[in-house]
């Protein structure tokens, strides 16, 4: 066998094995919403695993995320931060091209967003970018 073809070999072998970097969901153990947005998410080609906490505001602080833009669970990837219901579609735009952000929030818990459906009810909502001065600015509007 050539050197080439084991090369290639080796690169589409490892290529193949190779896992998607995996959202870390923080929540409260009974929090039924946080599971529905993990598995919107999940059905959006996401890999997350949910971690039940009980004190959620300690990991806020240590993960940076505005104190009046808070919601209900706190999802790490790498060095991003996303807060409350954000749609994945915002999330996948993000990613592509954070330019110095933090990461993304979607404050409180609008009736409508991923994981807070309720019939046919949705609320407007926010999709907020904060950077790490602190720094908030709209990012997408729902």
């Amino acid at each position: 066998m050539s050197n080439l073809l084991v090369l290639m070999l080796t690169f589409f072998s490892l290529t193949a094995f190779a896992e998607k970097p995996i959202f870390k969901v923080y929540k409260n153990p009974s929090c039924g919403c946080c599971t529905k947005w993990v598995e919107h998410m999940q059905s959006n080609g996401f890999k997350l695993k949910e971690i039940p906490v009980p004190n959620l505001e300690e990991l806020k602080d240590k993960f940076g995320v505005p104190k009046d833009k808070r919601s209900c669970h706190t999802a790490v990837y790498g060095n991003y931060v996303f807060e409350g219901h954000i749609p994945a579609a915002s999330i996948k735009n993000f990613l592509k091209n954070p330019k110095g952000a933090k990461g993304l929030v979607v404050p409180d818990m609008p009736m409508g967003s991923p994981g807070m459906e309720y019939g046919s009810h949705k609320d407007k909502f926010t999709v907020f970018k904060f950077r790490k001065d602190g720094k908030v600015i709209p990012y997408d509007k729902y």
